[in-house]
């Protein structure tokens, strides 16, 4: 059995004294996180102590000395080490040419690794990287095989063996449709190294919850529903209307059967590029019903889209959808029978309701009058022009 040495340091004390003070040589207090455990001396270490390092978790390992001591000038003789995460590399693949980094099997996460593999035949090599993750594994299995995506059977595709034919390597696309039921998430699916993306590739097509203002669901309430799932709702007090209406959940993942529940009266709805030019018994809301509202566009060069006059009804709706306006109503030069007239103003385009006059040719009767209006994108009228050389019947050229 070894004596342990006193180990000391000497000084001068004072700065008139030269009489030396010795004292012993102690090392910092060491200091570890909760992933490292330290065995030892740690809080009065002195010269020769040694203190021991482990992870407290077997995924990980330390980066650094497991051991280190105090050493004679009172400084621990490395650093308190950390316990990382790590991925082990073991390739023995006959195909791995070589890694990059070389000869390095260890790797901290975030790092990669990169293989060389031979191709077929030995002529042409290809290089694949692989990442260590935080987890302590690898993104993907270093290897040199091939990676290859399966025919996604039982995952709802509609004839998976059909659309997933033919090469199904690394990077492969195809078009693909999904069972009744089902959506498909992408309009195309990619094979990766996790297999095909997206995932899943369908989705099963379901309602989420009613919109349903004024009202309350009858039984309990889900997240979702299926196709064809019914529920009922009732308005509340005061609300119309009074029985209970039961929706189903259709296969497009829309709710039919709705009936908003009202008060009786129509709401008004905002109005763009659009206004009311009548409106019957009143302009006042609210809107009862047999309340009539007729509109117009803003823009007489805008096309109507819809009906001119709706109306309010007994159960507060609307009997059609309010019109809107949008886009430009243009007419064109008319291009037929220009032989027999003479036009008033001649241009390649006409606004809405723009009125256009002509007078006829001769020998046709001159009409000083006669007009055109241009109405939603077509002439209203023709060119009325009569030949002078029949007395019996007239010819009457049509615009187009």
């Amino acid at each position: 059995m070894t004596s342990r040495i006193n180990q000391r340091q000497c000084r001068i004390k004072g700065w008139d004294n030269s009489v030396p003070v010795c004292e012993e040589v102690r090392c910092p207090v060491i200091h570890t996180d909760g992933d490292v455990t330290a065995s030892g001396n740690t809080k009065e270490g002195t010269y020769g102590d040694v203190i021991h390092f482990e992870c407290v978790s077997s995924d990980k390992k330390l980066d650094g000395n497991s051991n280190i001591h105090c050493m004679e000038n009172g400084v621990w003789s490395g650093p308190v080490p950390q316990c990382i995460v790590t991925c082990q590399l073991e390739v023995t693949e006959p195909e791995v040419i070589r890694t990059i980094p070389l000869g390095k099997t260890v790797f901290k996460a975030g790092e990669m690794v990169s293989i060389i593999c031979s191709g077929k035949n030995q002529v042409f090599s290809k290089q694949e990287t692989f990442a260590c993750t935080n987890n302590g594994k690898w993104d993907y299995k270093p290897t040199c095989e091939e990676s290859r995506c399966e025919v996604p059977i039982n995952q709802h595709v509609y004839l998976p063996k059909y659309y997933f034919s033919g090469d199904l390597n690394l990077g492969a696309k195809r078009s693909y449709s999904c069972e009744s039921g089902y959506r498909e998430i992408a309009a195309v699916a990619t094979c990766t190294r996790d297999g095909w993306t997206p995932k899943p590739l369908c989705a099963e097509i379901m309602c989420g919850p009613p919109r349903l203002p004024n009202a309350e669901i009858v039984g309990p309430q889900r997240p979702s529903y299926g196709i064809n799932s019914r529920i009922q709702y009732k308005c509340r007090p005061g609300f119309e209307p009074e029985e209970p209406v039961q929706i189903t959940c259709n296969p497009q993942g829309q709710w039919t059967g709705i009936q908003q529940c009202t008060d009786g009266t129509c709401q008004e709805q905002e109005l763009k590029n659009i206004e009311i030019l009548f409106a019957y018994p009143s302009i006042a809301l609210p809107y009862t019903p047999g309340h009539i509202l007729v509109f117009r566009c803003t823009d007489n060069n805008m096309r109507f889209y819809g009906q001119r006059a709706i109306e309010c009804l007994p159960d507060g709706r609307w009997n059609y959808p309010y019109p809107q306006c949008g886009g430009k109503v243009q007419c064109s030069q008319p291009t037929k029978n220009l032989q027999f007239v003479t036009l008033s103003d001649e241009k390649t385009e006409y606004s809405n309701f723009e009125v256009l006059k002509y007078t006829c040719n001769k020998p046709y009767n001159e009409i000083p009058r006669g007009v055109l209006m241009c109405q939603n994108g077509k002439w209203n009228g023709t060119f009325d022009c009569k030949s002078e050389l029949t007395r019996n019947f007239a010819f009457i050229f049509h615009s187009v």
